[in-house]
């Protein structure tokens, strides 16, 4: 058997070595639900289709002689498991449930396969395919492509025809690759300055004994911001020359008031996308960026928005990969052990591929839909969290209906649960005040 060995990418290396049991129940899953039984070789077909065109989905994580490390096989395979009479859970979204439900199982993260697919008949003529991966492998990017291509998969091999998909650029380990070689360059002199010196706590009279500790994470759902206010935000934002989501993350600063100093250092979640080869690797490409915000002075929102519109840009102009910035702010007094941020904000990305619907190809009979799963998030903990997530990690997601809905998952090991309850709370609270003072608003 083939194999070719690369190294771990920082994220993959934080998943390594997160949970000491070494299962992860940390997982990112692609469903397509089929109107019609297509013949069961056709989806074995697209699922190889899929494999060969996607190194990641031939990937293990293995720690070997020389250190951790991925595996790529030349021929791996992604065996469908069927299901059969798979009740439809209840809820507003149960189709998305379900797809939530089938890839919550945990996978091994080192030596033990890290995809796998399921078939669950619902009814007759009614079926889900579920492709379930670990996040070392795929990220909320990475599953919207995958969806994309499955559903063309799925019609091109019923149809008998070539599949409409270009060729992918590049894989998973060239950009495992290309981020080691970045990693070993020295930072610019610009992340010497943001990350050595002035990298204060949150106030949150959290359990300071508990920030080296393993952790128990537990999502409390942020209140759903209305089309109506999501419209006067996002207007707001043109006005400032600014976007949505900086408006956004200047909303959890403003929220987070109290509790801040002079300044903070946030960890902002980007796709990392920006570079066309890279937009339909299948990866866990998402990366932080430290972005340091001057809140000195008590500022006016639209003030603090300029702040933070202005800090962004900056940090997005001298980016380099988060792998290279850990040792400057471990060599920071206040940051030599505990968690990297206090705060991390991450707003789901609207220019991710679209979602193919049934009823696309008049010539297609199976009626594929891909499924955006329903946002929920179960308690999970870690041993090892502070190289890779926060005190408080913020997700807001723009909704196709106009709205944005979102969590904040908090450690509660550290911050009580009150706490966490209320700043969820507060945070589209400030956003909601917000827009009530845009004159004209509703």
């Amino acid at each position: 058997m083939t194999v070719t060995e690369f190294p771990l990418t920082f994220r993959q290396r934080w998943h390594a070595t997160a949970c000491q049991s070494g299962w992860s129940s940390i997982t990112v899953p692609v469903g397509v639900r089929l109107r019609d039984q297509p013949n069961l070789s056709v989806l074995h077909a697209a699922i190889d289709d899929l494999v060969r065109r996607h190194e990641a989905l031939r990937t293990t994580l293995h720690d070997g002689p020389a250190g951790l490390v991925q595996r790529v096989y030349r021929k791996l395979p992604l065996p469908i498991q069927e299901v059969p009479a798979v009740p439809l859970p209840r809820g507003l979204d149960p189709w998305g449930g379900l797809v939530a439900c089938a890839a919550e199982n945990p996978f091994r993260v080192l030596d033990g396969p890290l995809a796998r697919v399921h078939l669950l008949g619902v009814h007759p003529a009614d079926q889900l395919m579920v492709l379930a991966l670990h996040h070392s492998l795929c990220d909320a990017w990475a599953a919207a492509v995958l969806a994309r291509e499955l559903v063309e998969l799925i019609r091109a091999n019923h149809q008998g025809r070539p599949p409409k998909l270009p060729r992918p650029d590049l894989q998973l380990g060239d950009y495992a690759t290309w981020e080691a070689t970045a990693t070993a360059q020295d930072p610019p002199a610009f992340w010497h300055k943001q990350l050595q010196t002035g990298h204060p706590p949150l106030r949150l009279g959290a359990n300071d004994d508990a920030l080296d500790q393993p952790a128990l994470y537990r999502s409390f759902r942020l209140p759903v911001l209305s089309p109506t206010t999501v419209a006067t935000l996002r207007k707001l934002a043109i006005e400032h020359r600014t976007t949505l989501p900086r408006l956004l993350a200047a909303g959890v600063l403003a929220s987070l008031r109290r509790h801040l100093q002079d300044e903070v250092t946030i960890g902002l979640w980007v796709s990392n996308r920006d570079r066309v080869e890279l937009r339909n690797v299948v990866g866990e490409l998402a990366e932080l960026v430290p972005v340091r915000v001057d809140i000195r002075g008590d500022p006016l929102f639209v003030d603090l928005l300029g702040r933070v519109t202005r800090a962004i840009s900056t940090a997005l102009e001298h980016r380099v990969p988060m792998a290279a910035l850990v040792p400057l702010i471990r060599s920071n007094r206040q940051r030599s052990s505990g968690p990297l941020f206090d705060v991390t904000i991450n707003v789901t990305p609207t220019d991710m591929p679209g979602p193919h619907r049934a009823g696309d190809d008049p010539s297609d009979r199976l009626g594929l839909q891909e499924l955006q799963p329903a946002l929920e998030y179960r308690d999970f903990a870690l041993d090892r969290w502070w190289d890779g997530l926060s005190i408080l990690d913020y997700q807001h997601r723009p909704q196709p209906d106009g709205t944005v809905t979102g969590y904040l998952v908090a450690n509660v090991t550290v911050v009580p649960v009150d706490l966490a309850e209320r700043l969820a709370r507060d945070v589209n609270a400030q956003l909601e005040l917000v827009a009530d003072a845009v004159p004209d608003h509703g």
